[in-house]
Protein backbone atom coordinates (compact mmCIF):
# COMPACT_ATOMS: atom_id res chain seq x y z
CA UNK A 1 0.00 0.00 0.00
CA UNK A 2 3.26 1.98 0.71
CA UNK A 3 4.00 2.29 -3.24
CA UNK A 4 0.20 2.65 -4.05
CA UNK A 5 0.39 6.12 -2.04
CA UNK A 6 3.98 7.51 -3.27
CA UNK A 7 2.13 6.72 -6.65
CA UNK A 8 -0.76 8.38 -6.10
CA UNK A 9 1.32 11.59 -4.47
CA UNK A 10 4.00 11.48 -7.69
CA UNK A 11 0.84 11.81 -9.44
CA UNK A 12 -0.60 14.86 -7.73
CA UNK A 13 2.57 16.49 -8.12
CA UNK A 14 3.45 16.52 -11.62
CA UNK A 15 0.51 14.71 -13.86
CA UNK A 16 -2.34 16.58 -15.30
CA UNK A 17 -5.22 18.34 -13.28
CA UNK A 18 -7.85 15.57 -14.41
CA UNK A 19 -5.13 12.44 -13.56
CA UNK A 20 -3.96 14.48 -10.37
CA UNK A 21 -7.84 15.09 -8.99
CA UNK A 22 -8.27 10.81 -9.89
CA UNK A 23 -5.20 9.91 -7.72
CA UNK A 24 -6.69 12.30 -5.05
CA UNK A 25 -10.08 10.52 -5.16
CA UNK A 26 -7.97 6.84 -5.13
CA UNK A 27 -6.78 8.43 -1.72
CA UNK A 28 -10.02 10.02 -0.62
CA UNK A 29 -10.83 6.37 -0.37
CA UNK A 30 -8.14 5.15 1.65
CA UNK A 31 -8.25 8.48 3.93
CA UNK A 32 -8.40 6.55 7.26
CA UNK A 33 -5.48 4.29 6.57
CA UNK A 34 -2.65 6.49 4.57
CA UNK A 35 -0.56 9.16 5.74
CA UNK A 36 -1.36 12.04 3.18
CA UNK A 37 1.41 14.04 4.83
CA UNK A 38 3.86 13.73 1.92
CA UNK A 39 1.29 15.76 -0.39
CA UNK A 40 1.96 18.95 2.13
CA UNK A 41 5.58 18.29 1.54
CA UNK A 42 4.80 18.38 -2.37
CA UNK A 43 3.17 21.67 -1.92
CA UNK A 44 5.95 23.14 0.01
CA UNK A 45 8.44 21.59 -2.63
CA UNK A 46 6.59 23.10 -5.93
CA UNK A 47 7.10 26.34 -7.38
CA UNK A 48 4.33 26.46 -9.19
CA UNK A 49 1.12 28.46 -7.87
CA UNK A 50 -1.27 26.78 -10.26
CA UNK A 51 0.59 23.18 -8.66
CA UNK A 52 0.35 24.40 -5.28
CA UNK A 53 -3.34 25.19 -5.62
CA UNK A 54 -4.20 22.04 -7.19
CA UNK A 55 -2.49 20.01 -4.00
CA UNK A 56 -4.06 22.33 -1.97
CA UNK A 57 -7.16 21.47 -2.99
CA UNK A 58 -6.69 17.93 -3.57
CA UNK A 59 -5.29 17.99 0.18
CA UNK A 60 -8.72 19.26 1.41
CA UNK A 61 -10.98 16.96 -0.87
CA UNK A 62 -8.97 13.98 0.81
CA UNK A 63 -8.54 15.38 4.51
CA UNK A 64 -11.37 18.10 4.92
CA UNK A 65 -8.34 20.18 6.35
CA UNK A 66 -6.06 22.81 4.78
CA UNK A 67 -2.55 22.33 4.00
CA UNK A 68 -0.97 25.64 5.16
CA UNK A 69 -2.47 24.58 8.41
CA UNK A 70 -0.90 21.18 8.48
CA UNK A 71 2.51 22.66 7.12
CA UNK A 72 2.97 24.82 9.65
CA UNK A 73 2.25 21.72 12.24
CA UNK A 74 4.33 19.85 10.93
CA UNK A 75 7.26 22.15 10.70
CA UNK A 76 6.69 23.05 14.61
Amino acid sequence: INHFVRLQVQTIASASPGEARASGQLLRHLRFIVNVDPLVWKYQESSDTNRQHLIADIYRDITGEDIERRLIELND
